[in-house]
């Protein structure tokens, strides 16, 4: 992951734990703590972000390993090139 975005990350995941802890001693415990459609679609929204954010570091991943294959095999033909020079 970038560095901006794992910093959002740990820091959007240490406001959840405060949240959760926060409910958890206000129902008095976790199961007491009313599940809600908003509840159910907070947490599908945060699921879906998660697998954006996800997705997002495999697609530039995936972008940097071409890039790199790409000059490594440029590198290949011009090495290749520069063998099979004719000199006079």
């Amino acid at each position: 992951m970038l560095g901006k975005e794992k910093l959002s990350l740990a820091e959007n995941t240490v406001v959840t734990q405060h949240v959760v802890k926060d409910c958890a001693q206000i129902f008095g415990s976790v199961t007491n703590v009313p599940i809600t459609e908003e509840t159910v679609t907070a947490a599908k929204r945060a699921y879906t972000n998660i697998v954006c954010i996800w997705m997002n570091r495999n697609v530039k991943e995936q972008q940097k390993c071409r890039e790199k294959l790409s000059l490594k095999k440029n590198k290949r033909i011009k090495d290749s090139c520069r063998s099979t020079r004719i000199h006079y």
